[in-house]
């Protein structure tokens, strides 16, 4: 059974927007539906072995997935000098990181080349994870 490409985008963001396990999306291999969690508030009913059936497969996050401040540095390793990923380093040594780096962004007025990497790097490994755990995309 085939899942839509869009769906998994917004699982995986419906992912991102959480701390640890607080918001959690499953697919189901055999059936393509996505179910999402939220703490223990259920956004909508989740089968009752969706924690212990194998069919139920977890939808990473940026963390899992290595997309967080690896693919940041990354980013100004090949697009900016050795004196901007000096300054971003910095950035990411102290807590309210990414908005201090999005300002950084915007003060090169980098913001948009940024995006436009980060949403190529993020589809492009979230159909590696599909591939890899056999799911079937409907682009």
């Amino acid at each position: 059974m085939g899942v839509k490409f869009g769906d998994i985008q917004e699982a995986y963001l419906f992912t991102c927007f959480s701390h640890m396990s607080e918001k959690q999306a499953f697919i189901s291999k055999s059936t393509g539906q996505i179910y999402y969690r939220h703490d223990d508030d259920e956004l909508n009913d989740l089968p009752e072995d969706i924690d212990e059936n194998e069919d139920y497969i977890e939808v990473p996050n940026q963390h899992d997935l290595d997309l967080g401040q690896k693919l940041i540095l990354d980013f100004v390793t090949l697009q900016m000098s050795d004196d901007d990923f000096d300054e971003v380093r910095r950035i990411f040594k102290r807590r309210g990181a990414y908005q201090r780096y999005k300002a950084f962004l915007i003060r090169r007025n980098m913001l948009n080349q940024w995006y436009a990497y980060e949403n190529h790097h993020v589809n492009q490994t979230l159909r590696q994870w599909c591939q890899a755990e056999g799911i079937e995309l409907i682009d």
